[in-house]
């Protein structure tokens, strides 16, 4: 997770999951949320709901999400470099080939290896082989312009969206027994988002 820039949200032992086997309650701290450290200060409230029932045995996780008054952060939120799309791995091929003879990473040399220091060493110029064969066959990601939200669409739009989504996939994910009322709540929230 730190190697990744996330941080976990838990912040109780209340079990996030549980069910009845051979009679029996089973419960644990399965469902874990994590986020980006740019968001961490933003995210209040962390806590499981007791209180709502779904028809399965993991329980919903609730926090409020501040993004009132935030000043953007410019974090790396992705750990890619090479626009992969675009590469000529024809090209990729015959570098990797070329670095891989000229720092002496073969089969003969790995199958010699009886340390973890050599071995870590040997990572490190593989590593840097295919770093230095990414550089020369594929073109680094350029970084787009951010897109500007229309003038019309406010918040409270983008959350009646949201919750039109939200309806949906719990009516296709619906009982059959409870799709009709899941049914009638979809509609009523499409009336008030037209």
């Amino acid at each position: 997770m730190a190697e990744l820039n996330l941080e976990i949200l838990n912040t109780d032992s209340n079990p996030t999951f549980a069910a009845y086997r051979m009679g029996k309650l089973c419960s644990s701290i399965i469902d874990i949320t994590v986020c980006s450290a740019s968001l961490i200060n933003k995210i209040k409230n962390w806590r499981v709901d007791e209180t709502f029932s779904t028809l399965l045995n993991h329980k919903p996780i609730l926090y409020v999400l501040n993004l009132e008054n935030s000043v953007p952060q410019k974090t790396i939120t992705s750990m890619r470099k090479f626009d992969t799309r675009k590469a000529n791995w024809a090209v990729f091929k015959q570098e990797l080939t070329t670095e891989l003879s000229s720092n002496q990473v073969n089969k003969e040399i790995i199958g010699k290896i009886k340390t973890t220091q050599d071995l870590d060493i040997m990572i490190d110029k593989y590593t840097q082989c295919i770093s230095s064969a990414c550089t020369k066959a594929i073109p680094l990601i350029t970084k787009q312009a951010k897109k500007v939200a229309a003038i019309w669409c406010t918040r409270e739009l983008k959350l009646k969206k949201e919750e039109i989504i939200r309806i949906r996939r719990r009516i296709r994910n619906a009982h059959p027994k409870r799709r009709n009322c899941v049914i009638d709540l979809n509609l009523k929230a499409r009336e008030e988002y037209i």
